[in-house]
């Protein structure tokens, strides 16, 4: 195990994975996630918000034509939407707002500006971000203070202009035939698009009140489908019959705001993944693989799922899962136990660990043994109690 991890970006055609880690920063591995390296060590930006952390990351993306551009949204939305909004407390992991790198995390990292007018990402938290496929430079962000576009500031710089007031909570992107569609999802509804992520529109009829926490998801190439998981269940809306319609209602979004994980299949639009609570039993992940298949047409169209748990030996608790658009049956999950990995998540699926020198475990509580002071206990976030035992060296048993 390791600490939470909640969003990964993968280099296309690379063995480079980056991962975004709720209260230790950003880690890099260039071997599939044999060995990592923290990138963010040295970063320290003073944040002037009682509850920012300079660590706490809630979402990352890469230009896919250079890896080395990173982009990062401090505050991790999960926790800074979860502990303040739904219990009433202050338990969360707020940012200090955009962070950008254009080494690989190798070197400083660049914190980005928020347009005048704009409110202040410090303080505020990040869902997701989404790279735009025809411009690397054009990013947008899901943050609890709305949708961020990154964009130029007329100056030569570039800066970050909310185009969207309320608490987003998704955001992906597509292209078909050199057509960019932006997908957003808002708290409680609705799903939003924009063809540049200035201008939104709610987009469909039909979709589910009463949710809370939505995400959506779409193959990379395919701007016509829309899948959004919400606690009303799975949701598909096809802009060529116009209708938001339901997927399936028996996976939602436990707890109502906590793990909303949903990727589509980049290959195959019918194949869905899904991540949200532990299953109970076993304890391990909800991780499911479902097949979506419609019948009818027009007002009659319907869809069936099927759906396979392929959630065994995962940590519980999914953030996100990754489906690499170049290798369509390897899928990464990030959950409250850090990282795992498949390849074979379009068959039978069997996880791999891959947190060995991923070293991000979020201490909640320390203290020292009440009778023996070599001995130290801590509280973990969802990952139980840990101890360490402090031994003299032998050098240190000599003479004083």
């Amino acid at each position: 195990m390791s600490g939470r991890a909640v969003d990964i970006a993968i280099a296309p055609a690379e063995a480079r994975v980056y991962v975004a880690t709720a209260n230790g920063g950003v880690w890099r591995s260039d071997d599939q996630g044999a060995t990592w390296t923290s990138t963010m060590d040295g970063l320290d930006l003073g944040p002037t918000h009682v509850d920012s952390d300079s660590l706490a990351c809630g979402a990352i993306a890469i230009d896919p034509s250079n890896p080395d551009r990173v982009y990062v949204g401090t505050g991790e939305g999960e926790s800074a939407y979860f502990f303040n909004w739904v219990l009433g407390v202050v338990y969360s992991y707020a940012g200090v707002g955009p962070l950008r790198s254009d080494t690989g995390g190798t070197g400083a990292w660049i914190s980005e500006p928020i347009a005048p007018g704009s409110p202040t990402l410090s303080g505020q938290a990040f869902f997701a971000l989404a790279v735009d496929p025809t411009d690397s430079e054009r990013v947008v962000g899901a943050t609890t203070a709305g949708i961020y576009r990154r964009e130029p500031d007329g100056m030569g710089g570039v800066q970050w202009r909310q185009t969207y007031a309320g608490n987003c909570t998704s955001v992906a992107v597509a292209i078909t035939a050199g057509t960019v569609a932006w997908y957003a999802a808002m708290h409680g509804g609705p799903v939003l698009t924009s063809g540049d992520g200035s201008t939104w529109n709610p987009v469909g009829t039909g979709f589910p009140g009463g949710v809370t926490r939505v995400s959506v998801a779409v193959q990379p190439t395919n701007t016509g489908t829309i899948y959004a998981f919400s606690t009303a269940g799975v949701h598909r809306l096809d802009l060529s019959n116009g209708t938001w319609r339901l997927v399936t209602s028996t996976v939602t979004v436990d707890g109502g705001e906590y793990g909303a994980a949903i990727a589509v299949d980049p290959t195959d639009v019918t194949r869905i993944f899904i991540g949200a609570y532990s299953n109970g039993a076993s304890g391990d992940a909800r991780i499911f693989r479902g097949a979506v298949t419609s019948s009818g047409a027009g007002a009659g169209l319907t869809y069936t799922y099927t759906g396979t748990d392929i959630g065994s030996g995962v940590h519980p608790d999914v953030h996100r899962v990754v489906v690499r658009s170049d290798a369509a049956s390897e899928m990464w999950v990030a959950c409250d136990g850090g990282i795992f990995r498949t390849t074979s998540a379009d068959a039978a699926t069997s996880f791999e660990s891959k947190n060995v020198g991923l070293m991000t475990m979020t201490c909640t509580y320390l203290d020292h043994h009440p009778t023996e002071a070599a001995v130290i206990f801590c509280g973990a976030q969802d990952n139980g109690t840990l101890r360490l035992h402090r031994r003299r060296s032998v050098a240190s048993l000599g003479r004083r």
